[in-house]
């Protein structure tokens, strides 16, 4: 249908699908839509009725899609599980593919979902993903992104792949006891 889709810093982790004829559980596009992918972080998905081929992101009926500066995959999948063969890749682009340029483990790439300081859950990069340092900052200044998801600034010259800008940090959980009589507690953490 001629859609047109531009990602920018964006992460897309952990999504599945399991409809029949479903593909692409990162993302879809068919019908002559072009996608954009900057900066971006798309690993983890799973299809799960068609998990032979592209699970991150699976282009069909003359979709184009070009890639820069961002990650794709995990080292579960190889590059044909993880992404349609006719995606646009510039130089800049690392899979983490068992097969790929990185070969890297999801959990060695992003955290799992949780607050992480901000007022929407979020996937935090782990220390010595391949995320960390590796967008394009050109893209971050030109499509005026200064903050991460978080709000937090994307101001050290080197954009990260993906909606999180930085390690994500531990966080104490906040917990309280709401007494119940005889002798009971509810413990709650936040």
């Amino acid at each position: 249908d001629g859609s047109y889709v531009r990602m920018t810093n964006s992460t897309l982790v952990n999504n599945s699908t399991s409809l029949a004829n479903s593909f692409g559980a990162g993302i879809s596009m068919q019908d002559s839509a072009e996608l954009e992918l900057f900066n971006s972080l798309v690993s983890g998905n799973s299809a799960t009725i068609a998990s032979s081929f592209a699970n991150d992101i699976h282009l069909l009926s003359n979709a184009t899609g070009d890639v820069a500066a961002s990650l794709i995959g995990d080292i579960n999948k190889t590059s044909a599980e993880s992404f349609s063969s006719d995606l646009q890749f510039n130089s800049d682009v690392i899979t983490a593919t068992a097969n790929g340029t990185t070969p890297t483990a999801a959990n060695n790439i992003f955290s799992d979902l949780r607050r992480n300081d901000g007022i929407t859950f979020t996937h935090g990069l782990v220390e010595g993903s391949p995320a960390l340092d590796t967008g394009n900052q050109n893209f971050c200044d030109g499509f005026g992104i200064t903050e991460d998801q978080r709000g937090r600034p994307r101001d050290d010259g080197y954009c990260d792949n993906g909606a999180f800008e930085g390690i994500e940090e531990p966080i104490e959980e906040t917990c309280f006891t709401v007494p119940f009589p005889p002798g009971k507690a509810v413990v709650f953490c936040l």
